[in-house]
């Protein structure tokens, strides 16, 4: 177990408050929304071929680097799961939020961003894809979807819980003999999770997905993005690529989604401060300011202009 922290340290010029950090799980670098008041913490564990981290923050914004691989099926992904408070992610599929209770597959070889604003504990799972793929062969197809984690009778969080309440063994090493058992307990309890809220996907269903999802990033300034234009770029009918989707969030609903998240993303961006809301929701798509502020508020409960100004502030 290896232990990175600045508790400690006091707020002296130059000092390296975890600005950044390098350990075998990963390496990121730090922007406190306030440098003086800024504490964090990562503890790090093996568990057999899975490495562990439990890492606390306050508000900042933390740019994680990608893990090189010569070979790509030894690249790794990783369980993000919110144990406390709520972080937002920047990846290359687009864009998560974890609140307590919610967890999220990220891929290793991709790096991403993490807005916190206020405090949060997290906890990672780093495993590799070859040992994943045991238990859903397309980790890519669930990856960035949001998940909560179902709770027992009593009330008590079930997939992440027995890696916490363990925690202090694992990080001792006294569980060593045991990481087999435990590794597969989790990661089997991960897989019926996710094939409960995807039963029917094969695998060509899931390369019509990514595909999907790519030709949308692609193309989120396009007003005319819909799902007829998708499918038909795609050469399947709209009805087939809906079918897809069934079950889970529609797809006329997520493209609505990720256009609002990088509009949020590009309000919250000091450099883009002196662009015009109207500027930021045209170059994602919106034809209509009114229709973007409705929609903006309905998904984050502020209007666009209260949204740039309270998240803004701590970084002005």
């Amino acid at each position: 177990m290896k232990f990175y922290s600045n508790q400690e340290v006091q707020d002296l010029p130059h000092t390296n408050h975890l600005y950044t950090l390098n350990t075998e799980s990963f390496c990121i670098e730090v922007d406190p929304v306030d440098r003086k008041s800024y504490r964090a913490g990562a503890e790090t564990a093996a568990l057999g071929a899975l490495t562990l981290a439990c890492i606390t923050t306050t508000g900042a914004v933390v740019s994680r680097k990608n893990e090189e691989f010569i070979d790509p099926a030894h690249k790794r992904f990783s369980l993000v799961y919110a144990i406390e408070g709520e972080v937002v992610i920047s990846h290359h599929l687009g864009m998560s939020v974890l609140k307590a209770g919610e967890f999220t597959l990220m891929d290793n070889s991709h790096p991403r961003k993490m807005l916190v604003y206020n405090r949060v504990s997290l906890f990672l799972v780093s495993v590799p894809c070859q040992v994943l793929q045991r238990y859903f062969p397309m980790p890519e197809a669930v990856e960035g979807q949001t998940m909560q984690s179902p709770r027992g009778n009593a009330g008590n969080e079930l997939a992440f819980s027995p890696l916490l309440e363990l925690w202090e063994q694992i990080k001792s090493g006294s569980l060593r003999e045991f990481a087999p058992s435990i590794s597969e307990n989790f990661l089997s309890s991960i897989s019926r999770l996710y094939a409960a809220c995807f039963p029917d996907l094969s695998s060509t269903a899931i390369r019509r997905i990514m595909e999907a999802k790519q030709l949308i990033e692609a193309q989120l300034g396009n007003p005319e993005l819909t799902v007829e234009a998708i499918a038909t770029s795609m050469g399947v009918t709209s009805r087939y690529l809906r079918s897809l989707y069934h079950g889970s969030e529609k797809l006329s609903h997520y493209i609505l989604r990720r256009r609002l998240e990088e509009s949020a993303c590009q309000l919250n961006n000091v450099m883009r401060q002196h662009s015009s809301i109207t500027a930021i929701a045209f170059q994602f798509g919106f034809n209509s300011a009114a229709h973007f502020s409705r929609a903006f508020r309905k998904h984050f409960g502020y209007t666009p202009r209260d949204f740039r100004k309270h998240n803004l502030a701590g970084f002005l």
